[in-house]
């Protein structure tokens, strides 16, 4: 379990709404940063046979991001204003009266974590992780057989002069969820019996430690033989779009009280958020707050983040999913300042 604290939710980006295939102005997906992840040394020596030494970390990838100028201005503009709030603190708790409880946690519905392994597909494992704890217990929904859609839809598109991308390389929650809302899922099972592909060549198994290797394009008229309609049955809605997550237009106290609603009412939040990988940051992923003991468990904005933030340096994406919130969960930085509030996330 991952931890963010509010400071952060100036870099987040929720679920969109338009199912078209529209450019987002302020935000561009531009490939993948290379990057490093910890692991829990209990669950790594699980996996590997007796006598071996677990890993202690695993490479992975983050989408890297564009934003336009007036993005990056108004970026560098919270981070002073983030700094100015942090001499009277930041409340993540309503500063007026509020119905809400104090806390409340979803959990993932024994759903098993995701791995998207060397592939920067973390908006896909997001969403689909997300679907896959509405149904509760089972990883349901093939990633792979999505991506593979994705790369023949990114060819099609590309004839027209439209940007599509496949999600390989990272994607918008828009692009994702409306890719699967009109042409729906394949399930794991048929995923792992039939595999996905096309005449050539399909792939049975999700090519996790293997970031040249992203299958073969899928046509809409392959995976339709192989899909179910699923999101029938499931309604999203928009938090926060992708274009007025970085300007003037986002009311972050609203975004906030939104996403605690959505808790409230039973339903998780798929969010995108910068990370700031640059320097030393690169060893935690811009994760350096401390919770009940656990060191970089959490995202909080520091000094080092404002700053870079200020010199639009931040490039790094991730995708992940907001399960809960704690008005008095306390988050110690780095620097040992103190910050109250967080969000319980799911990575994949």
């Amino acid at each position: 379990m991952k931890l963010q604290s509010v400071s952060s939710l100036l870099f987040l980006s929720m679920c969109v709404s338009s199912v078209t295939i529209a450019a987002a102005p302020n935000i561009k997906i531009a490939g993948t940063i290379p990057a490093t992840v910890q692991l829990n040394q209990n669950l790594a020596k699980r996996s590997l046979a007796a006598g071996t030494v677990s890993p202690s970390t695993k490479l992975i990838s983050l989408e890297k991001v564009e934003l336009s100028s007036e993005a990056q201005t108004y970026l560098a503009n919270q981070a002073d204003k983030l700094a100015q709030k942090d001499e009277k603190g930041f409340l993540f708790a309503a500063a007026a009266p509020s119905s809400l409880p104090p806390s409340a946690f979803l959990g993932m519905n024994n759903v098993p974590v995701l791995d998207q392994g060397a592939h920067g597909a973390c908006v896909t494992f997001a969403d689909t992780g997300a679907i896959d704890a509405i149904r509760g217990n089972t990883d349901y929904v093939s990633q792979l057989c999505n991506l593979e859609l994705g790369s023949y839809l990114e060819e099609e598109y590309a004839k027209k002069g439209v940007e599509y991308p496949s999600g390989w390389e990272g994607s918008l929650n828009e692009i994702v969820l409306g890719q699967i809302q009109k042409y729906g899922v394949v399930n794991m099972t048929v995923q792992r019996n039939q595999g996905c592909g096309n005449k050539e060549k399909v792939l049975k198994e999700y090519p996790l430690n293997d970031a040249a290797n992203t299958g073969v394009p899928m046509s809409d008229t392959d995976f339709a033989r192989k899909s179910e309609p699923i999101m029938k049955d499931i309604y999203w809605k928009v938090l926060l779009s992708a274009n007025d997550a970085f300007s003037s237009r986002a009311n972050m106290d609203n975004v906030v009280k939104n996403i605690k609603q959505s808790i409230v009412n039973g339903h998780r939040v798929v969010f995108g958020t910068l990370l700031d990988v640059n320097d030393e940051l690169k060893y935690n992923n811009g994760a350096t707050g401390t919770y009940r003991g656990t060191s970089n468990d959490s995202w909080v904005v520091t000094a080092k983040i404002q700053k870079d933030a200020k010199a639009k340096k931040i490039r790094a994406g991730h995708a992940m999913i907001i399960t809960g919130y704690d008005d008095n969960a306390e988050i110690t930085g780095s620097d040992g300042k103190k910050h109250t509030g967080a969000f319980t996330l799911r990575n994949s």
